[in-house]
């Protein structure tokens, strides 16, 4: 059957995981992201080319481990705690790169430690808004979910068909200013219907879950347009073909690994 054919079978079999994923919670969706995080982390090896691949995607994987554990944890009183990994970690990374590679040592390194910045540092905070949402019984993870999904297609559909104005066309040739503020303006109203539906807490106002929802709409964009570049740089349509139609998981996921963060600062300063 066609529907059960590329794109289609992707959203399909993919929606329902994410969506239960989120609902359970907990460890379920602690895996689910790392799994996501791993995966990522291979794309971006492969297209970073470095001379020592097998050995960096190892160090990312560990680096990945301790990242999310972070987050899920919340051993904010325990710094300490992550200090000492983080010496450890690197401490071995380098003498490890000090043994097996043959050339582009510091590349590769400042490859590895860009990577775990890039995808588990920014995309990790998504565990730590999860674990606030149980706590708190509140929907953070849902809205920020779904309002990039409505920010991508109102781009999507408004540039295709209104789109005239490029943003970067040395970049993404196909995304323009018309599609990116109905991108934000999808976004804005998603945020809108979650306030009114009272499931993100009693201590926040209207006028800041709309300036929320801006910042976190134009952050996932410009998630979309890093990737884009480095992409570009590494001469390749896609980050990967596991999603088939939709490309790779780097490629699915850009604009979360920008715009979680945002709702993570936000959680974090001002709740």
């Amino acid at each position: 059957m066609e529907i059960l054919r590329g794109r289609n079978l992707v959203w399909m079999v993919g929606m329902p995981i994410f969506f239960s994923a989120i609902w359970l919670g907990s460890y379920f969706f602690y895996f689910l992201i790392q799994a996501i995080i791993i995966i990522a982390l291979k794309e971006f090896n492969d297209l970073s080319k470095n001379s020592n691949t097998k050995l960096s995607f190892i160090f990312s994987i560990i680096g990945s481990f301790f990242i999310t554990d972070y987050y899920f944890l919340g051993i904010f009183t325990k710094f300490l705690y992550f200090e000492f990994l983080l010496i450890i970690f690197l401490l071995t990374l380098f003498i490890c790169e000090l043994f097996y590679s043959d050339k582009n040592l510091v590349i590769n390194i400042s490859t590895i430690l860009f990577g775990l910045l890039y995808i588990p540092f920014l995309l990790g905070t998504v565990v730590a808004i999860k674990q606030f949402d149980q706590i708190m019984y509140s929907q953070f993870t849902l809205l920020l979910f779904i309002s990039i999904w409505a920010c991508d297609t109102a781009a999507f559909i408004f540039g295709s068909y209104f789109g005239k104005n490029k943003i970067f066309p040395n970049i993404s040739p196909k995304k323009t200013w018309e599609g990116s503020i109905a991108g934000v303006l999808a976004s804005v109203l998603i945020f809108f219907i979650f306030f009114k539906a009272n499931l993100l807490l009693d201590n926040n106002n209207f006028i800041k879950i709309i300036i929320l929802a801006i910042f976190v709409s134009v952050s996932g964009q410009i998630g979309d347009l890093f990737e884009s570049k480095i992409k570009r740089l590494a001469g390749v349509k896609d980050s990967g073909t596991l999603l088939l139609g939709h490309g790779g998981f780097l490629d699915r996921f850009d604009s979360l690994i920008f715009a979680s963060p945002i709702i993570y600062l936000y959680i974090n300063f001002f709740i």
